[in-house]
């Protein structure tokens, strides 16, 4: 089926069509000075913190006894958002979880790349946008709310 590349691909083309989302990142992003991780999260519509990075976290191989693996890849999303009561931030943070959720509950194939957004090996397995945490955090000094979503890809491979 498709490559890591395709996939994380797929992922972020999906992520950047959501209204509002902010600066996405395909990997987790790093910088020297304070000022320069913030301006990787920056949105310069309104100044705030606004964007995600998503990377996979782990990879599951099943080995279907006919030259192919399944391969179920589990990726972390990690969404940032400034942290601003008197705007009740905290719900246009739970706004925007619910956008992304619903942005891979349709076209569960991210456009043919995967063969699903679940673990198919699992007869119960979550499938979509799975919300694992939502807390608030200092991101380089500015308080901000954090998100920690979770989605489970699988391919076929020979």
């Amino acid at each position: 089926m498709a490559s890591l590349d395709a996939i994380r691909a797929a992922i972020k083309a999906r992520l950047e069509a959501v209204p509002g989302i902010g600066r996405v990142h395909d990997y987790e992003r790093f910088a020297k000075e304070q000022a320069g991780f913030l301006a990787l999260y920056k949105d310069p519509s309104d100044g705030r913190i606004r964007g995600l990075w998503f990377d996979r976290a782990s990879t599951r191989e099943v080995d279907l006894d006919i030259a192919t693996v399944r391969r179920i890849h589990n990726w972390r999303l990690v969404v940032y958002l400034s942290l601003d009561d008197a705007d009740a931030t905290a719900k246009a943070l739970q706004t925007l979880i619910e956008a992304i959720t619903t942005a891979f509950r349709t076209g569960r194939t991210l456009g043919g790349t995967v063969l699903d957004v679940r673990d198919m090996t699992l007869d119960d397995a979550p499938s979509g946008i799975q919300v694992d945490a939502v807390e608030s955090v200092l991101l380089a000094g500015v308080l901000c709310h954090r998100a920690t979503l979770r989605l489970t890809t699988e391919t076929t491979e020979p």
